[in-house]
């Protein structure tokens, strides 16, 4: 199991790889600038897609990587 950081979690792509990672066993740490836009992706997702996401590996932070504050 690793952790993984993930910049921009609730984008499209980066929410698919959360949820991969997520479905492989590892922790991750993701930031985004709106924690309740990060849902659960429609790629692989399945019937639970646009659910919001959460689960005990997935570490959700609130930030914008532009603002150092």
């Amino acid at each position: 199991m690793s952790t993984i950081a993930v910049f921009g979690a609730s984008g499209l792509t980066a929410s698919e790889c959360v949820y991969q990672a997520i479905q492989n066993g590892d922790s991750v740490v993701g930031l985004t600038r709106n924690p309740n836009k990060l849902q659960i992706p429609k790629g692989s997702g399945g019937s639970k897609a646009g659910q919001p996401f959460q689960h005990p590996n997935l570490t959700v932070l609130a930030g914008d990587v532009t603002k150092q504050a």
